[in-house]
């Protein structure tokens, strides 16, 4: 089964363009907003919490142009990022438990990142109204948790642990690339098929692991495709004659016998596959969470309409988080999925979309109607 854990709540202070926001998640999030409101920075600080949580904080913050880059306005206007995120865990219907986990991090004279305050906390909310908290100290350039820790930290199963765990339940996941030398386009090991990799390139790994042991869920998957593309047959997933370890995306039209290569997919399709791929596997194999950014990219209309369908049954079994440009996507969403993203000030906020002041819109026009319209905010100002 996928990890039971969702991302319950997040604050942010002094990332990017996000000054102070709180932001409330649910299954299914669907970010809406202009461009440079601050939906990719939003998912771009789940980047940053993931290479922390990997023991490469540093590396990451360097790589990016060091923290006078990362902080709101730079250092002369912030020097300081703070975070609180709580995670939901619910091992079984009959027990409901929290972690949360919170830093708050200053720059140093060498553009660097150190941590002032990293603490853990964990709520049994059947039992207690108020967390446990605990310090695991300051002045580090890694987290204390991080996975350089992980042995010492499998050992002792502690608090520690857990939130690990939950900083690590979630992929990131980015299907834009399609060139020439993109990976999902490469031949690849054929064993490589624990979990769908977050740039795709173990898909035809993955789809060979699905046909051969979730054969149903590989139909499933084929249809799909089927839908967008009625010329689409099958995939040809064999081993290499010449290389029996490496596999690569092969497939066929139907009433034809011709095997073509990845490259003859259109981009639109070869992201479809992917998309599919993640949204249609077995539950028990989906990630707890999942954040995307723009998936309807390059999609036609009425793979954008089937896209919302999987995003909506796949939300069942993990969270969702989304970013979109899309008015056709949004139309097939409720309102109670929206979140809208503007920027105010120079700040981005996020707020989920009201329903009550929306309603007498959505008895004449769809979602995507009333965002067009600049009824709901998240446009061009």
């Amino acid at each position: 089964m996928p990890k039971p854990v969702s991302i319950k709540e997040l604050k942010i202070e002094g990332f990017l363009s996000i000054k102070d926001a709180t932001i409330a998640f649910e299954k299914l999030n669907v970010l809406i907003g202009a461009n440079g409101s601050g939906k990719s920075n939003l998912l771009n600080f789940f980047r940053l919490l993931k290479h922390l949580a990997q023991g490469e904080l540093k590396e990451y913050v360097q790589r990016l142009g060091g923290a006078d880059k990362l902080l709101h306005y730079g250092r002369k206007r912030t020097n300081s990022l703070k975070v609180d995120v709580t995670f939901d865990r619910k091992p079984s219907s009959h027990s409901e438990y929290g972690n949360s986990y919170s830093f708050f991090m200053q720059a140093d004279n060498d553009d660097n990142l150190f941590f002032a305050r990293e603490t853990l906390g964990f709520h049994d909310k059947r039992t207690y109204d108020i967390p446990y908290e605990e310090s695991t100290g300051r002045g580090g350039f890694e987290s204390a948790i991080s996975k350089r820790h992980i042995d010492s930290l499998l050992e002792s199963k502690s608090m520690a642990w857990y939130v690990l765990d939950c900083l690590n339940a979630y992929r990131i996941y980015h299907f834009h690339d399609t060139s020439e030398g993109a990976k999902v386009k490469q031949a690849g090991y054929i064993h490589d098929n624990a979990e769908f990799h977050s740039d795709g390139g173990n898909l035809s790994a993955y789809l060979y692991r699905l046909r051969e042991k979730f054969p149903a869920y590989y139909r499933q998957i084929v249809d799909a495709i089927r839908l967008t593309n009625p010329y689409f047959g099958d995939f040809v997933l064999e081993p290499n004659r010449l290389s029996p370890e490496s596999i690569r995306l092969e497939w066929r039209e139907r009433l034809s016998e011709t095997i073509f290569s990845p490259h003859a997919l259109s981009d639109g399709t070869l992201r479809f596959i992917c998309l599919a791929t993640l949204f249609l596997q077995p539950p028990d194999l989906m990630p707890a969470v999942a954040l995307l950014d723009e998936p309807e990219l390059g999609l036609h209309p009425f793979a954008i309409q089937l896209l919302a369908d999987m995003m909506k049954s796949a939300s069942k079994s993990m969270q969702i988080i989304a970013a979109t440009q899309s008015p056709i996507l949004l139309s097939w969403f409720a309102p109670k999925n929206i979140l809208v993203t503007e920027r105010i000030e120079g700040a981005s906020q996020f707020k989920r979309l009201d329903l009550k002041a929306i309603k007498p819109w959505l008895e004449e026009y769809s979602l995507g109607d009333i965002w067009e319209k600049n009824l709901i905010g998240g446009r061009p100002k």
